[in-house]
């Protein structure tokens, strides 16, 4: 570039109007994130629920009882229901990964809609055998 030659003059960087909540795009991103403050919220209950399981009956009972209060509640089904907008979301990527080959081996049969819901039928088919496991059931 040459001396008297000045740089392409370019706009400062401004942000989209109505950002973050405008688009859908921007409010599933928002929602993505705030996902992980909801799942700190829980892990942080479990983690008490663990340390109060081992400091004897009585501390459980008080757990337990802290538990049933109705805030305690609403968090935790706040927690739950992020968790899973979570796992949909990110369990629904697999399918907007291109199918791409490797030399002569074909691509999968399957449309790749197909193999995300059969991935996240799988994915919940496992989680409620699994809670049913611990909640005694099965």
């Amino acid at each position: 570039m040459s001396e008297n030659a000045s740089p392409t003059p370019v706009a400062p960087a401004r942000p989209p109007s109505g950002f973050p909540l405008a688009h859908a795009r921007y409010r599933n991103y928002v929602l993505f994130a705030l996902t992980s403050v909801f799942m700190f919220v829980g892990g942080v209950g479990l983690l008490l629920g663990v340390r109060a399981l081992g400091q004897g009956p009585e501390a459980w009972a008080q757990y337990l009882d802290a538990l049933g209060h109705p805030a305690v509640l609403a968090l935790s089904l706040a927690v739950f229901g992020f968790s899973v907008y979570f796992t949909l979301r990110w369990m629904w990527i697999g399918r907007k990964i291109m199918v791409g080959r490797v030399g002569p081996v074909p691509g999968p049969p399957i449309p790749m809609a197909g193999l995300g819901l059969g991935g996240i039928a799988l994915c919940f088919a496992t989680g409620i055998g699994v809670l049913l496991l611990l909640g005694g059931v099965l």
